[in-house]
């Protein structure tokens, strides 16, 4: 029986969420460490161009595992190879726009593909296609994870716990970034060592309070005005489909240190993903993604204001 009475908890609504009937689980890693269990798949192959923290899961369940390439549209080069049934590709949905690749992927190799959705939420799974989200990629909560697949773990799973976890978004209501950044690094250390669990009751609440469509609005309108304004100066081909809601705007120039430029602007871009520097050469595409391309900011919090300084820091460098 729960406690009746004392002092208050958070106020947040039981709402609706946005991926009604998949697995609940902790991290994006982890649903993908429950795939692995529950199919028994014995070979793994992913893109060099990839967090390195999937390694993990393949790394526990002692599964083989090989780097595919990936050409200028970030479509993975694999030839005329035949998988065996217990063999899986795992293809990204890089910032939410590689619906269109995705379609033809799962037409070809049906079964021996996962969906990394990590950076596209909004993306539905395909009928029968293994596929996981990583909601904190999109909005504020401390963890959390989404996974679609027809075959189920039998074992009981134990719920996980995110109360110590949830530090760096309260900072960064009442205070600033700065000054939660240290809880948030201690936060995603945390996340590597833990285990599959059910998604916590804290996250899911958070996830039920979320104004899904307003949020996919906004993040199309800012995307668009990014386009609009850099298109000139983009390398990288972008092709947004209709109903893609983009993680954030991938700029691609051969302008060495913007990023770091935007940073000390105070506009904080992250790098997908430095490790990768490890596994391939120099002088590959992966390479120049991971040096050169710059994923601009365009989610709910910002307008179009937001975006035209984002605008104008970025031609007063390039």
């Amino acid at each position: 029986m729960r406690t009746i009475g004392g002092y208050f908890e958070l106020e947040l609504r039981e709402g609706k969420e946005y991926h009604n009937g998949a697995v609940c689980l902790n991290t994006g890693r982890n649903a993908f460490e429950y795939l692995l269990k529950a199919k028994g798949f014995k070979k793994v192959f992913l893109p060099y161009y990839t967090c390195d923290v999937m390694l993990q899961p393949i790394k526990r369940q002692g599964v083989e595992y090989k780097f595919y390439h990936l050409d200028k549209n970030l479509v993975p080069i694999l030839g005329e190879k035949k998988f065996h049934n217990d063999e899986v590709i795992i293809y990204n949905n890089y910032f939410g726009l590689f619906d269109k690749v995705i379609r033809i992927m799962a037409e070809r190799y049906k079964r021996n593909i996962v969906i990394d959705n990590s950076q596209a939420f909004y993306a539905l799974p395909l009928s029968g296609i293994d596929t996981f989200y990583s909601p904190r990629k999109f909005f504020g909560v401390p963890d959390g994870a989404y996974l679609y697949t027809e075959n189920k773990l039998d074992s009981i799973i134990e719920r996980d716990r995110s109360a110590e976890r949830i530090g760096h978004l309260i900072y960064r209501i009442d205070s600033c970034a700065e000054d939660g950044f240290l809880v948030f690094q201690k936060n995603e250390k945390s996340l590597s060592g833990s285990g599959i669990k059910s998604m916590s009751l804290l996250t899911k609440r958070l996830l039920q309070n979320i104004d899904y469509q307003k949020c996919a609005e906004v993040r199309k309108e800012n995307f668009n005005f990014l386009h609009s304004e850099l298109v000139t100066i983009n390398h990288f081909d972008i092709d947004l489909a209709n109903d893609s809601v983009p993680m954030v705007y991938p700029l691609l120039t051969d302008k060495c240190g913007l990023r770091d430029f935007l940073i000390s602007k105070n506009i904080y871009v992250a790098t997908y993903w430095d490790s990768v520097r490890k596994y391939i050469n120099h002088k590959s595409y992966e390479y120049k993604l991971v040096t050169n391309l710059v994923p601009l900011p365009i989610d709910q919090r910002y307008d179009t204001k937001t975006m035209e300084l984002i605008v104008k820091a970025v031609l007063s460098y390039v």
